[in-house]
């Protein structure tokens, strides 16, 4: 009679192992999947980054030019300024 009860302990301790090793398993891979999920967003979180710091740094360029264009045009005026004698005789704009 304990034969009998010990072939059928092992074999119910066969099957619990079995089952601890699937879930391990699934466990596992379900753990590989996040840290792939996670890398990947990272990776597209420091794109995103990236590529927002590339729009600032090429708008800010893009204001400088405009800015430098509309104060070369300035240059380009006549001046409203009066010409002042200096004391060695040069004339020099006022403005």
């Amino acid at each position: 009679m304990l034969v009998l009860r010990i072939a059928e302990a092992e074999v119910n301790v066969a099957a619990l192992q079995r089952e601890f090793l699937l879930k391990r398993v699934e466990r596992r891979q379900a753990e590989t999947l996040i840290q792939e999920t996670e890398a990947r967003d990272a990776i597209e979180a420091e794109r995103r980054s990236q590529q927002g710091l590339d729009d600032w740094y090429g708008n800010r360029l893009h204001r400088e030019q405009s800015e430098g264009e509309q104060a070369g045009s300035a240059v380009g005026r006549p001046a409203t300024g009066i010409a002042v004698t200096q004391g060695d005789g040069q004339a020099t704009d006022k403005t």
